[in-house]
């Protein structure tokens, strides 16, 4: 059964109505253009795993494209071997710092902003800071 890419278009006006929405879109590069992905990530809080992302040196060319900041790991485990998502990545080229960010700075980062829209307070990410960068109730 063919099934033909979803129109993602209508997400851009979403993070309107909800203030402050972390939206990540999974296994999202196979089918979605390129142009329409970039918009989305650009609307909002918006990010992307890199699950899907195939092809040598696919996850370098998309950083080429995207800003790293907006791209989260994604492995697709327990569907896909997880040592093929880390195989994407080392054969990438990419640099320890677009390393840190993907495998749990930018994760990190969104987690601590849905912790801050709880009370809770946040911590930025600091690649060799503490290995959990949010903190709840009082110091």
């Amino acid at each position: 059964m063919h099934v033909p890419p979803v129109d993602i278009s209508p997400l851009a006006a979403v993070d309107q109505p909800v203030p402050g929405l972390r939206m990540v879109l999974l296994n999202c590069t196979g089918l979605i253009k390129r142009d329409e992905l970039q918009r989305l990530l650009n609307a909002g809080n918006v990010s992307m795993d890199t699950s899907m992302v195939e092809g040598v040196g696919g996850i370098g060319r998309l950083l080429e494209q995207l800003p790293a900041k907006k791209v989260v790991f994604g492995s697709y485990y327990p569907f896909f071997y997880l040592e093929s998502a880390l195989l994407k990545m080392q054969e990438s080229a990419l640099t320890e710092a677009q390393k840190t960010a993907l495998f749990k700075g930018n994760a990190r980062n969104l987690m601590a902003g849905a912790m801050s829209a709880r009370g809770a307070r946040q911590v930025p990410y600091e690649p060799d800071g503490p290995s959990l960068g949010i903190f709840v109730g009082d110091e």
